[in-house]
């Protein structure tokens, strides 16, 4: 799986992903799944279309998303409505 990220050309990733699928059958819709542009293109930059300044520039993690995700959850935005109404009762003490 590191070899798909690392490869180099679209052409070695064709080969990658069709040895895959030889050395065993039952990795199909594997391949299948990975064979996708909108799949592979976030993995590796030889199939992305995202130039290269910017694709060294952006950070190799999920921890912006994350960290904006849990800043979002802190001002009570974007809450699941189980999680507000149990916020709600712990600041208001209500039982």
């Amino acid at each position: 799986m590191y070899a798909l990220l690392s490869t180099e050309s679209e052409n070695m990733i064709n080969k990658l992903l069709y040895n895959i699928q030889m050395a065993d059958e039952s990795t199909s819709d594997w391949i299948t799944f990975y064979h996708q542009n909108w799949i592979i293109a976030p993995l590796n930059k030889y199939m992305s279309k995202i130039d290269d300044e910017v694709w060294i520039a952006s950070p190799d993690n999920t921890n912006v998303a994350k960290a904006a995700h849990a800043l979002s959850n802190h001002c009570r935005k974007s809450l699941k409505l189980v999680t507000a109404i149990i916020q709600s009762d712990k600041k208001f003490k209500i039982y």
